[in-house]
């Protein structure tokens, strides 16, 4: 082989090899249906902390959007889920197995806040002080039971 041929081929075998060992995307969704008449937001952890990030002074917080100070580069962002509408979840993890392995209980927990409970408190104040208005302890074979589904109701 050529030096041009070998610098080629091992080019090609350096890409194939990080392309295989990138992380798959896990296609699963998880589907909440807000059977209530308020709307809502819904936040996954693996503890029993809304805050699962645990770093909730790194980011400004303006309305539904959350960004970093450096850049005011667009973190995540809440999605509100209106009074009888199903819609899946934008807070997922890449690769849910993991995910549940990550839980000590291998349990993940659902947050349900109330749109209400945002307005008067700001997402600062909810992850600073811990506030949802409802929590569910789920387990992989909850979600296959469920088809992936989740179905919100006001107690």
């Amino acid at each position: 082989m050529t030096n041009n041929r070998l610098s080629i081929f091992l080019a090609f075998l350096a890409f194939f090899i990080l392309v295989s060992c990138m992380d798959r995307l896990d296609k699963r969704n998880l589907i909440i249906y807000n059977n209530s008449n308020k709307t809502i937001y819904t936040v996954i952890s693996s503890n029993d902390s809304v805050n699962f990030l645990g770093n909730y002074d790194d980011f400004e917080y303006k309305e539904n959007y959350i960004y970093t100070k450096e850049g005011r580069i667009k973190a995540f962002v809440f999605l509100d889920i209106a009074p009888n509408v199903k819609t899946p979840s934008n807070d997922k993890p890449n690769n849910w197995d993991l995910y549940f392995e990550s839980s000590s209980d291998k349990k993940i927990r659902l947050f349900f806040i109330y749109k209400h409970s945002v307005d008067k408190y700001g997402w600062k104040e909810i992850f600073k002080n811990n506030i949802y208005d409802k929590k569910y302890y789920l387990t992989i074979d909850d979600l296959n039971r469920m088809n992936w589904q989740i179905e919100f109701k006001e107690d």
